[in-house]
């Protein structure tokens, strides 16, 4: 029972895939539009070749073959177009005069009027009209009819065939030899050799299909593996930035507390130094007295913090100051003292530098600090340099005010510092504003 329902499952496939082939094999067929648009096409065509405009006819055709290529009637008159389009050009005979041999001067025939053209149109028209709605239909050759047997002695000579004296045919009684393929034990076989094979093929080409699609795959990840890499490599730079920044930061905050730690113990030892002189500064000179010529780093005594400030300038003398300043943050004196430098500035450029430069490099904080103003309001390019150095002072409160003051010429002074002295100044300012210790 088995065998049997295979046997029979087999023949319907086998009948189906039949029964398939030629719709699957038929072409597809024309829809309605189509075919009105070759007919409208077709009769353009028609018109254009009795009209004389074989080129125009000639696309037309061409056109409606490339729509549907078995267009009979279509292919027939393309060919008769082509045929008189390639006929050579009839010569026109010229009579030429004898004695010159110039030729003569034919005339030409005068144009029709205009209802005569008219009339002629209308006649081609209904010309096209009739041969469009009567078109030649196709004379089928007829065959020769079949002949019949006359004899019915010979008739029965076949072993085949025999017919009647009427020579109407009629089917022997003897046994036909059958074909070994429509045997019944050869037809199984036949059905299921037909059955291996296709299936054969179908598993070849899904076994096609999985390696294309491994391949794709296999493609696929070598392009991710690659931006794993790209993206691992980029983490590992990342952190390396992130701990040298780190690293970076731990040692500025060592440094700052060192430079603290020593703010503070130069703070304690110039405090016990003030207090054991400050009875022998009273008596001394004044911190800085007139000179021709500059006083040294070594020769100015330290502040003390109950003298006044004093500031004296002449054409020929340098700046004399007696320095004893209460607080850093006395705007009144700084003010004074900016007013002598701008003076001093003004009339003797070069020694004022070099006496704001020698105050700069001066070991107590408040000589250091009295001289920040004057070089703000000075803002020459040595000025700035000086000033640029204040900032990496020291002495916290010098630094606080350097930048302050910093920060006033960049705001004042915009459009008449160089790029390059304001790039520097942005910098500064970002530099300590990073490390979170000033509130500029």
């Amino acid at each position: 029972m088995s065998r049997q329902k295979m046997l029979k499952a087999a023949m319907i496939i086998f009948l189906a895939f039949l029964f398939l082939l030629p719709v699957l094999k038929a072409k597809p067929s024309l829809s309605t539009t189509q075919i009105s648009n070759i007919k409208l096409l077709y009769r353009e065509a028609v018109i254009d070749y009795l009209n004389g405009h074989h080129e125009k006819a000639t696309s037309t055709l061409k056109g409606i073959l490339r729509l549907n290529p078995e267009h009979t009637n279509a292919r027939r008159l393309l060919l008769k177009v082509m045929v008189k389009n390639s006929a050579p050009p009839q010569k026109k005979i010229i009579n030429r005069n004898d004695s010159w041999g110039t030729p003569k001067t034919i005339p030409k025939k005068a144009p029709s009027p205009p209802q005569h053209q008219f009339r002629q149109q209308n006649q081609n028209k209904l010309k096209v009209k009739q041969y469009t709605q009567n078109l030649p239909i196709k004379k089928i050759k007829r065959e020769p009819p079949s002949k019949k047997s006359t004899s019915p002695t010979k008739s029965f000579k076949s072993k085949i065939a025999r017919s009647d004296s009427n020579g109407n045919a009629f089917p022997s009684t003897m046994k036909q030899d059958k074909s070994p393929l429509l045997m019944i034990p050869l037809q199984p076989w036949f059905i299921v050799g037909f059955l291996l094979l296709l299936g054969f093929n179908i598993g070849f080409l899904v076994i096609l299909e999985q390696r294309r699609h491994l391949k794709a795959l296999t493609k696929e990840n070598m392009h991710l593996s690659k931006e794993v890499e790209k993206e691992k490599s980029e983490l590992l730079s990342y952190k390396r930035y992130l701990e040298s920044e780190k690293e970076s930061q731990r040692k500025a905050e060592e440094l700052r507390k060192s430079r603290l730690e020593e703010d503070k113990k130069r703070k304690e030892n110039e405090k016990q130094k003030d207090e054991l002189t400050i009875i022998d500064r009273k008596q001394e000179k004044p911190f800085f007295h007139k000179s021709k010529s500059l006083p040294s780093p070594s020769q100015k005594p330290l502040a003390s913090p109950s003298q006044p400030v004093t500031l004296s300038i002449s054409p020929k003398s340098v700046i004399g100051v007696t320095i004893d300043v209460p607080s850093i943050k006395n705007q009144e004196y700084r003010e004074r003292i900016a007013d002598e430098s701008i003076h001093f500035f003004e009339s003797f450029p070069s020694n004022a530098m070099s006496h704001l430069s020698q105050l700069a490099n001066d070991k107590n904080a408040l000589a250091r600090a009295s001289i920040i103003l004057a070089l703000e309001k000075i803002g020459s390019p040595e000025a700035l340099q000086i000033l640029f150095r204040l900032c990496e002072d020291v002495n916290p409160d010098v630094r606080r005010e350097s930048l302050k003051s910093l920060k006033m010429i960049q705001r004042n002074k915009k459009d008449s510092l160089p790029e390059t002295t304001l790039k520097k100044i942005r910098d500064i300012l970002a530099k300590e504003v990073s490390k979170g210790e000033w509130v500029i």
